[in-house]
């Protein structure tokens, strides 16, 4: 396992990834939000450089991955409760209100959870968000077409019955089938939205974090949704082209208020994610960080380019180096390799060093003792898997003949 650092579950590696930026205004997270100790200058444009042709989705219930969950969270898409912007292992897992006054009221042995709307959220065509909308939103889970690579946790969670196959007896807002057993586990009374589950999840308030953003109400139902999201977070999409020379742009949405969001502090007026860069060029034009590019970043550099970086102090007040939550495996197929026993040998005879100084070497991350890293918080423990879990400590260039036992 490669445990990433900015960050292989057999031989670990935990990887780490470098972020370069020119902070606009003078926050280093880049992202909207400043740190508890350093606040933000209010203004400018944040370019972000990608070598992907697009964002990978813009639907509220199918955004899935840490990059896009971070940059559509910051900018046009609020989420009942959401994590604490803060560095360090502890803060930063820490659960905050979001377009929730708070974190929610569990009853019913947490088989029933209730969040109330804060007052004055407005969509970016003035009309307000309520609780319907996050009703709808959440019925979205249910379109299979939205749900494939995206959460599901209402599916699994709602006091919805299923059918035969395991399937939900509602077949989403798209088919229609079923809506009154939604109507029934999710309700609203007012700004006050409960959901009823069909088994207690004692940390449901965290769970609304992913794939129970609003939607509005009158928006039709389908995948189209996902090329114009309506925002009421802080921006608003004012282009949006895919492909390679592509850019999505956004700009202030009028409409929203920070009185109404105290999560976001909105510092760039406005932000361009160019599309199709190559990741070589797109290191250069951050490093060399001459006219708009003085105000761009990217996510991850290129092995090359790390030594460039974290070598040379004058790159250090630009550059970030830290976990970030995902651990790189190597899977084995079981079914190949059905004695538990072998797969362990694999894993002990791997040469992790070299796959580290491969992945980028000191800059690539570090090993991984599991699946789950040390800045999950709460849900990390040491497994001791090269410190003795198999019988002996395994070092990092491997050990053939231990392997052989």
């Amino acid at each position: 396992m490669l445990k990433h650092r900015k960050g292989v579950a057999l031989a670990a590696i935990a990887a780490s990834g470098a972020l370069l930026l020119a902070a606009c205004g003078g926050s280093s997270d880049g992202g909207g939000s400043a740190s508890p100790t350093q606040e933000g200058q209010a203004g400018g444009t944040l370019t972000i450089l990608s070598p992907a042709e697009q964002i990978l989705t813009l639907a509220p219930q199918v955004v899935y991955t840490g990059e896009d969950l971070a940059f559509l969270g910051a900018t046009i898409q609020r989420s009942l409760t959401a994590y604490q912007v803060a560095p360090g292992d502890a803060e930063g897992t820490t659960l905050v209100p979001d377009m929730a006054t708070d974190t929610g009221t569990a009853s019913n042995g947490g088989k029933t959870w209730q969040f109330t709307l804060r007052d004055g959220m407005k969509w970016e065509d003035g009309n307000p968000v309520t609780c319907a909308d996050v009703a709808y939103g959440t019925s979205r889970q249910f379109d299979i077409g939205l749900a494939q690579g995206g959460p599901v946790y209402a599916v699994s969670y709602l006091d919805i019955p299923t059918e035969e196959d395991g399937s939900s007896a509602y077949k989403g807002p798209s088919d229609g089938t079923g809506q009154e057993l939604f109507d029934k586990a999710v309700t609203c009374d007012g700004n006050t939205i409960t959901f009823n589950l069909n088994q207690p999840v004692p940390d449901f308030n965290y769970t609304v974090t992913l794939g129970f953003s609003a939607v509005p109400a009158g928006m039709a139902a389908g995948e189209e949704y996902a090329n114009k999201p309506m925002s009421n977070g802080p921006y608003k999409i004012q282009e949006y082209q895919k492909g390679k020379g592509g850019k999505l742009v956004l700009v202030r949405n009028e409409t929203w208020s920070p009185d109404s969001d105290p999560y976001r502090k909105a510092y760039p007026d406005s932000w361009v994610y160019n599309f199709g860069i190559e990741e070589t060029v797109a290191d250069q034009r951050v490093i060399q960080s001459s006219g708009g590019d003085e105000y761009a970043m990217v996510q991850g550099l290129t092995t090359a380019s790390l030594p460039v970086v974290f070598e040379d102090p004058q790159y250090e007040s630009r550059r970030i180096d830290a976990f970030d939550p995902y651990t790189i495996y190597a899977a084995v197929n079981a079914e190949r390799i059905p004695d538990q026993k072998c797969r362990q040998a694999i894993g002990v005879a791997l040469d992790r060093d070299a796959r580290i100084k491969n992945a980028g070497g000191v800059f690539a991350g570090t090993y991984a003792d599991g699946a789950v890293k040390p800045n999950i918080g709460i849900d990390y423990a040491p497994t001791g898997l090269w410190d003795g879990l198999l019988g002996q400590p395994v070092p990092g260039t491997g050990d053939p003949e231990f392997a052989k036992k």
